[in-house]
């Protein structure tokens, strides 16, 4: 049964609403990932070896510790840009179309894939393809067609709402966060059913 709770000390609670600014930079920094993700790809002609800018479409295997990874096929890299570890970009640097290579890479001890993470791991790459990335100006006929707005101005006001809003969506919740953090410390001797917590726990450990 969930114990009857009598509000109080609330009255005075001071909070802080940290609403973050919408700046030209965010907007430009958006606008610039719009215009990566409408990127066409060409392939590239008269030149058969990768170097760094290029495109990269390669198939690759990954051993680790001993172990074999799924290989992947049809991988696109660009060079310079890619979320590889350092190195590996630079091993593919001078590699010709229909070349196999092989790289090996440290991964860090902070990446986000575990059984990759401080682990050394040799990758055996085939180079496919070299692709140069033409990107779309940024102008008001992109904005007429990843926003359908009337112009570039009317495109960079949208944006600029919608950080806005999202802005004040974190502030708020924010707010909720910290309050309630507050008001359960000043209800702290409330006495809770061992059930209760016990319930909860399961609840947390299935998640």
């Amino acid at each position: 049964v969930k114990p009857e709770v009598e509000a109080r000390d609330y009255r005075g609670l001071e909070l802080e609403r940290p609403l973050q600014p919408v700046d030209d930079r965010m907007i430009d920094d958006f606008l610039e990932r719009l215009r990566q993700a409408q990127a066409q790809l060409d392939p590239i002609e008269g030149r058969t070896t990768a170097r760094s800018g290029d495109v990269v479409v390669i198939d690759f295997g990954a051993t680790v510790d001993g172990k074999a990874l799924d290989p992947v096929e049809g991988r696109q890299v660009e060079l310079g840009a890619s979320g590889f570890p350092e190195g590996f970009d630079g091993g593919l640097e001078g590699c010709a179309v229909g070349e196999s290579r092989t790289i090996r890479v440290q991964y860090p001890e902070e990446h986000s894939e575990r059984r990759l993470a401080g682990k050394d791991v040799a990758f055996e790459v085939r180079v496919q393809g070299l692709f140069a990335k033409k990107l779309p100006d940024l102008d008001d006929e992109f904005a007429k067609d990843v926003g359908d707005c009337s112009d570039l101005a009317e495109l960079r006001e949208r944006i600029r709402g919608r950080f806005a809003a999202e802005a004040a969506q974190r502030a708020d919740a924010h707010v909720r966060r910290v309050a309630m953090q507050e008001l359960a410390r000043r209800h702290e001797d409330v006495e809770l059913p061992r059930s209760m917590v016990a319930r909860r726990l399961e609840g947390m450990i299935d998640e």
